[in-house]
């Protein structure tokens, strides 16, 4: 390599023998070549060390660092005090990074000038490498601009973005001009150098991508260590208000530091080995009481002798401490998103590269997405069933369109099957002598146990009930589900239009329909005030929308509305009430989690795709 690095990727390893192969494949295989490798391994007893030797063999870029074992801090102090990059990027080492993942945030914070660049992460489980994007990792509509500082986010800089150092990238004289190193103690190192950073920097950018993989269920060292980890809490927000005053930026920033730090504290206590006394007088003992009393609030009796919450797959019903799980009926047990589909299928096909199969056909409408999807990776021919009955092929690259003769052996594909009536149809339609010719095999992505041998090919076992990123907005669901007016089934009005007056009552009548079902809506559920009921009523007969009951809010003025903070509770107190509804369309990312958290019930964000639900089967 000629000159510095562009990036230097520091990554701590300890015992992850396991996954540390695919986090150097992803490191090394990243379409940004001019980078350097820096693994320190932190005092591994595994076979980590020699599989770092083996990478090494493999690639000069690689530099192993050894110490004893002090903890992922520690090690990355070391990384940077030997790193050379311009730009410095803090791996752990059982994640992976999607492959463009430092060629486009190096391009971005060259682009911007900036001291750091923020991405989002995807939660990938360790049972099935499921992946699903945590679009809270970066709230970006909370962000004013392509590139700002704290003083464009005092309310919300601690809680924009997460904590975690492996979804940003940092300018390397940044880092060492304002002398901010981790903190080298067993957990929450990372806090300090986070907030630090932020709190420092000139200017931040981002990339609204998710471009990092995070395994969510293999950290076993850290998650053994929670409800006894106060101590650390503390001493990393002691370091971060002690940053605070020496700037003068303690009245600024102080209560979103305070707000995080309770939210943390809150965290360690539902831990059950917490001693939730001893936790609570530490908190007590650093943090104001307005903001204690503000933020925190302690279970009543009532909560005390009888609760209920969701955990993993079930709900939990705890009676004077003794806990009963149950898994409540009709609940949607597996939700999958684009994401989920790409990566099913790459995976599939690198093991089965079909290629016996001269033409895939899709079977509309949803069965179109994973046929595209597979023609892709396998560089086959594709069509859709209709085209393919009348004959035509497309190409694919520079190769001549095919004719009939060239085609013999075809793979017909949709994304699921439950009871098997759509694939048993187009084996009806297929049978004609018309296609005798022709060597018919079908594939679905997603099967359940019950259905998987009506097909000859199926990627996963995906058991009902279900839900997919690519139609749920048009799903026989609706009949049981709470659906939010502005931002699903119309466009949000402008600011000029949301006056609470003339200009809104118009936009009631006249606004542009997003996505409208063709089924029949259980209820729609809307913050919108009542005084606005009939142009909204006669919105939705305009616009053919099947709905059996709308609910608006009672009160005078949207202003009473912002007040009372209305929008969340309001629509989850009618979802909670609805006992026959099973899921809630909702526009806005807050408000989807808000309502999950006081429903308990599942609620899925246009504007995100994500869907809020610990019942998942994943």
């Amino acid at each position: 390599m000629i000159g510095n690095p562009k990036v230097s990727v520091i990554i701590p390893v300890y015992n992850t023998e396991l996954y540390l192969p695919k986090c150097l494949d992803s490191v090394i295989n990243q379409t940004l070549n001019e980078i350097e490798i820096i693994a320190i391994n932190d005092g591994s007893t595994d076979n980590s060390l020699k599989i770092l030797n083996e990478y090494k063999n493999k690639d000069f870029r690689i530099t192993i660092l050894e110490q004893t074992n002090g903890g992922a801090g520690k090690a990355r102090n070391f990384g940077i005090q030997n790193a050379k990059g311009d730009y410095l990027y803090f791996l752990d080492s059982d994640d992976y990074l999607e492959p463009n993942f430092l060629h486009d945030m190096y391009n971005k914070i060259v682009e911007e000038n900036s001291d750091i660049c923020i991405c989002k992460y995807n939660e990938v489980r360790k049972d099935n490498n499921a992946i699903n994007q945590k679009d809270t990792s970066l709230l970006v509509n909370l962000l004013p601009t392509k590139h700002f500082n704290y003083k464009n986010i005092t309310n919300n800089l601690f809680q924009f973005c997460s904590i975690s150092v492996w979804t940003k990238l940092y300018k390397r004289d940044f880092v060492l001009e304002n002398k901010v190193y981790f903190q080298e103690q067993k957990t929450v190192n990372d806090v300090y150098f986070n907030y630090a950073t932020l709190i420092l920097a000139k200017s931040i950018t981002y990339l609204d991508q998710a471009m990092v993989n995070y395994r969510i269920d293999v950290k076993n060292s850290l998650t053994s260590q929670r409800g006894k980890t106060l101590n650390d809490i503390i001493s990393a927000y002691t370091q971060i208000r002690t940053l605070l005053e020496k700037n003068n930026l303690l009245n600024d920033l102080q209560e979103s530091m305070y707000r995080k730090m309770i939210s943390s504290i809150k965290y360690e206590m539902s831990y059950k080995k917490a001693n939730k006394r001893t936790l609570y007088k530490q908190m007590a003992g650093f943090i104001p009481k307005k903001y204690v009393k503000k933020y925190y609030k302690e279970k009543t009796l009532l909560q005390q002798i009888f609760s209920i919450k969701n955990e993993d797959k079930h709900k939990v019903l705890t009676i004077l401490g003794i806990r009963i799980k149950f898994t409540p009926k009709n609940h949607i047990k597996n939700y999958r998103t684009y994401s989920d589909l790409s990566n099913i299928i790459k995976d599939y096909v690198q093991k089965n590269p079909f290629n016996e199969i001269d033409l895939i056909v899709g079977i509309p409408r949803s069965g179109m997405i994973p046929a595209y999807m597979m023609a892709a990776f396998l560089n086959k021919k594709v069509c859709s069933l209709q085209e393919f009955k009348n004959g035509l092929y497309s190409s694919n690259g520079v190769r001549s369109i095919p004719t009939k003769g060239q085609i013999k052996n075809i793979l017909i594909v949709d994304d699921s099957i439950l009871s098997g009536h759509a694939i048993n149809e187009v084996k009806n339609v297929l049978s004609s002598e018309e296609y005798s010719r022709f060597n018919f095999k079908y594939l679905t992505v997603f099967a359940t146990e019950k259905s998987k041998n009506k097909v000859d090919y199926y990627m996963q076992i995906c058991q009902a009930p279900r839900l997919f990123q690519w139609n749920y907005l048009n799903h026989k669901i609706a009949t049981a589900s709470c659906y939010d007016m502005d931002g699903v089934l119309c466009v949000d009005p402008t600011s000029e239009e949301n006056d609470d007056g003339e200009k809104y009552r118009k936009f009631c009548l006249t606004a542009k329909p997003l996505f409208i079902p063709s089924y029949c809506i259980k209820a729609i559920v809307t913050s919108r005030l009542e005084k606005f009921r009939k142009e909204t009523e006669q919105w939705l007969k305009d616009n053919n929308v099947k709905y059996e009951k709308l609910y608006m809010l009672d009160v005078k003025t949207a202003e009473e509305r912002r007040k009372l903070g209305l929008h969340a509770k309001y629509k989850a107190e009618i979802y909670k009430k609805l006992k026959q509804c099973k899921l809630f369309v909702e526009s806005e990312p807050r408000q989807a989690k808000e309502i999950f958290k006081l429903t308990g019930k599942p609620c899925v964000c246009v504007a995100t795709d994500e869907y809020y639900s610990n019942e998942l089967e994943k």
